[in-house]
């Protein structure tokens, strides 16, 4: 008979009650970046600032050359294709099977989950680069229609309303047939599927990285770490791009979940089963009451998997448990 007092375990994840976010880094390097609704992730490579680089895409380990069109800005349309406008303002859309080359001249281009397609036109040579303002234009199936107002950087929502920033750093937001200014300033926009805007700040003169903001539904709220060129992927999180070329993948800190604690054909010992978070550290710790520090018992690093964490000594299945979570 097990005589010992029934375990009380305690499951924390130490984070913020909110979210805790960290970055990921991925292979190569980028001046440009998109994904689509459906995941497809694409960028333009590391390259000189407003110059055409290759285009490649993204195979769940790395990226992938594209044979075809060089860029310097790259979206990806609702069905995971990208539209591309080089450094000379032309602008392309890729097909199943090839490039294909469209009408009009552009420095930016967004896509929607919707379907649409926005374009920043060309503001002349030389280009002012990068606080040139051009007109705004939509996709209409085979030319573009012009919609009013000026601008620097585009993004386009899940509804296919437009998000801008000049380049004085102003954001506004389509509303009907207007514009509507809104709180604070920035440089680089990006919407998710799921309806998450996200903004880099403002900083004056050129490949500068900028603070990372996500929109509230009122102003921006501040995130982590800082970015030049960002895309938001389907759970509604960031891939950025740093002004040094570098890419990385916003990941948010998941509370694990018990699977099983202290099974009952073991009475003499502790085990906690949960699905682990690849790039987290779990770390199981024990304490006899509440007086006592926490004891680290195991560490073991997340891999996506479910792992399980065991207590055999001798005060196994008494106190207090609780399990760790770090981000890197």
């Amino acid at each position: 008979m097990n005589s010992k007092v029934p375990a009380l375990m305690i499951l924390l994840c130490f984070a913020t009650a909110a979210d805790t976010l960290f970055y990921e880094k991925l292979p190569g390097g980028a001046n440009d970046i998109g994904i689509g609704p459906n995941g497809a992730t694409w960028v333009v490579a590391r390259g000189a600032a407003w110059a055409d680089s290759a285009v490649y895409r993204w195979n769940g380990t790395t990226f992938v050359p594209e044979a075809g069109v060089n860029g310097v800005g790259i979206t990806v349309d609702s069905v995971g294709l990208p539209w591309l406008v080089t450094a000379d303002g032309s602008v392309y859309r890729r097909t199943t099977t090839a490039w294909q080359k469209l009408p009009g001249k552009g420095m930016d281009i967004a896509a929607g989950a919707d379907g649409s397609v926005w374009l920043i036109g060309w503001p002349g040579a030389p280009l002012d680069f990068p606080t040139a303002n051009a007109a705004i234009y939509r996709w209409n199936g085979s030319t573009w229609a012009e919609m009013g107002g000026a601008a620097r950087r585009i993004a386009v929502d899940p509804a296919g309303i437009a998000w801008i920033a000049t380049g004085a750093g102003d954001v506004f937001r389509r509303s009907g047939d207007s514009w509507v200014k809104l709180p604070g300033r920035g440089s680089d926009l990006a919407c998710g599927p799921e309806g998450s805007v996200w903004l880099t700040g403002y900083v004056a003169g050129g490949l500068n990285n900028r603070p990372v903001y996500r929109w509230n539904g009122t102003t921006w709220e501040g995130t982590i770490g800082a970015a030049y060129r960002l895309a938001v992927a389907p759970g509604g999180l960031p891939w950025v791009v740093t002004s040094g070329g570098d890419i990385f993948r916003m990941h948010r800190l998941a509370t694990p979940q018990l699977a099983v604690a202290n099974p009952g054909d073991a009475p003499d010992r502790f085990t906690l089963e949960f699905s682990s978070q690849a790039l987290v550290t779990y770390r199981l710790q024990r304490r006899p009451d509440f007086n006592a520090p926490w004891a680290a018992l195991s560490t073991v690093a997340g891999n996506g998997q479910v792992i399980r964490l065991n207590d055999d000594s001798a005060a196994a299945g008494s106190g207090f448990y609780r399990l760790e979570a770090t981000p890197p």
